[in-house]
């Protein structure tokens, strides 16, 4: 994926990046991230040309929130004390979701150690798309819901990771 002008804008001051190399970036992939095995693969590369230090978290991405929570916490563990520098989370999609969970869950281990959450295109709020797959009623019959769940939790293994960033488990959450 080649960057565009908009990016170089953004990115980019009187021909330097403004970005602080005080940081170690790390992405975290949204859901379904798993079946693409480049997600974020240009994003690190661009990073790495500015001469950021930058990793992609290996989270799961259909595994539930709290899960991925606390595999963030040991990355962010690893990533300080190994480099000395606190680490910048970047999230998107539900890895917003996952990435503000690990921030909220273990708060009094992480503080010291981050130095912020940018969350990109994450449901805070809920996705419609998981509330309208989940919403009882929605699918026509209790036939195709039944297939539907049958594909999604015993194929796909999803369910779990959808209930979590639903309008309903998001409302619950943020209040």
């Amino acid at each position: 994926m080649k960057y565009n002008n908009r990016y170089r804008i953004i990115f980019y001051r009187n021909g330097k990046h403004w970005l602080p190399s005080s940081f170690v970036y790390l992405l975290i992939p949204g859901l379904f991230s798993n079946h693409g095995p480049l997600y974020f693969v240009a994003t690190k590369r661009f990073f790495s040309k500015m001469g950021l230090a930058c990793h992609i978290a290996k989270v799961h991405s259909e595994a539930s929130v709290e899960q991925n929570a606390l595999v963030l916490k040991l990355y962010i563990e690893d990533i300080y004390w190994g480099s000395g520098k606190p680490v910048m989370l970047l999230g998107h999609s539900k890895g917003g979701i996952d990435a503000a969970a690990a921030l909220s869950m273990y708060w009094s281990d992480l503080k010291d150690k981050v130095a912020g959450l940018a969350m990109v295109q994450s449901p805070y709020g809920g996705t419609p798309i998981a509330s309208d797959i989940l919403r009882e009623g929605q699918i026509g019959d209790k036939e195709t819901r039944r297939i539907l769940e049958l594909i999604m939790c015993k194929i796909i293994k999803v369910t779990c990771g959808l209930w979590r960033i639903s309008h309903t488990k998001r409302e619950r959450s943020s209040s």
